[in-house]
């Protein structure tokens, strides 16, 4: 197991009404470093996300909001509207790999790209 911090930036955001097929896609605004994400978690030999609960945050611009990953949710609180859902998990984890953030409650699928992975060290056990 192999831990470390992963930085992805915001490629586009994807906005619905009802049909989650019909909606509008905008590439993501101004500068990459201002819209983020940073996750410390741990990797298994297939440089897949291993099960637990992960720390993070997310940028908008000035806004930062930190969250733990638990499963397939992004936690920012309680409540329905701080959880989004995640698919990190289903994806190998490396530079270059895509994946998406879902709030459901206001209908907006944000798409991140991995840009950079810091290796922390293995855990040998």
């Amino acid at each position: 197991m192999e831990f470390v911090r992963l930085t992805a930036v915001l490629i586009r955001q994807h906005s619905f009404e009802h049909d989650p097929e019909v909606g509008h896609t905008a590439e993501a605004p101004g500068d990459p470093e201002d819209y983020k994400g940073v996750l410390v978690c741990a990797l298994d030999d297939d440089r897949d996300l291993v099960r637990g609960e992960w720390m993070g945050y997310l940028t908008f611009g000035e806004q930062v909001r930190p969250f733990v990953l638990h499963g397939k949710q992004v936690v920012f609180g309680s409540g329905p509207q701080g959880r989004w859902e995640c698919n990190l998990g289903d994806v190998t984890v490396q530079t270059g790999a895509v994946f998406s953030l879902g709030d459901f409650h206001s209908r907006t699928v944000w798409t991140y790209e991995i840009r950079s992975l810091f290796s922390y060290g293995h855990l040998h056990g």
